[in-house]
């Protein structure tokens, strides 16, 4: 005969909130907790181990408010549970933090700066096309991991990257010279695109160098600590 345990509902939370509360708790281990085994590695990626647990937190977080932003989602709801239940968790102790922890005080501030909407999520097809190579760069050279996304184009696409130095003010020139060739050869479509978006006289690609270039320069600004 099988034994039944009874249900508390101690604090007067109903059980609704207790089953909700259950479904956020599932939730962020699933989304949080490093998977054994982890992804294999890929061409170009250093094999050095899988993500760290602060990757992969951060990882996480992104991928829900990725989520909870697509109300289209059955999920997006939850998602945007777990970050209210974050947020909160946060800023109960901000103040307490700010006072005790120094990197959290200094990072702060920095971090507004950098993570602007306009920089890091571009509504221009011209920018997003730039992140998208970027990513893969990245991801090929090893510097970034995301077992999240899987690459579009295959490492080979991305050889003459592989032999340059890390994206800094002082290596700039040299990467938006292949990083421009990249993105034209990857987006055939976009200069008519680009026309019927902002009602330009012809679909050309010379016109929209200098914004390319621009836009990699305020990326390579936004990053430097």
């Amino acid at each position: 005969m099988k034994r039944t345990s009874s249900i508390h509902t101690g604090g007067g939370a109903s059980l609704d909130q207790q089953r909700s509360e259950r479904k956020i708790r599932q939730a962020t281990e699933k989304f949080f907790t490093k998977k054994k085994g982890g992804v294999p590695p890929k061409a170009g990626v250093s094999e050095k181990g899988h993500p760290s647990d602060a990757e992969l937190l951060i990882l996480g977080i992104k991928r829900l408010v990725a989520l909870a932003l697509n109300t289209k989602e059955p999920a997006s709801r939850l998602a945007g549970k777990i970050l209210a239940h974050v947020d909160a968790l946060i800023a109960a102790d901000r103040e307490k933090l700010c006072e005790a922890n120094e990197a959290y005080r200094l990072e702060r501030p920095k971090l507004g700066k950098a993570l602007r909407n306009d920089v890091w999520f571009p509504k221009s097809p011209l920018y997003m096309a730039l992140h998208r190579e970027l990513w893969h760069c990245r991801f090929y050279r090893g510097e970034h991991q995301d077992p999240l996304v899987k690459p579009k184009w295959g490492a080979e696409e991305y050889e003459c990257i592989m032999k340059l130095p890390p994206l800094s003010p002082e290596s700039l020139t040299r990467w938006e010279k292949e990083l421009w060739k990249l993105v034209k050869k990857h987006n055939p479509n976009l200069p008519a695109e680009l026309q019927r978006r902002y009602k330009r006289v012809e679909p050309r690609w010379s016109k929209n160098r200098k914004e390319f270039n621009q836009h990699l320069h305020t990326l390579v600004e936004a990053s430097v600590p």
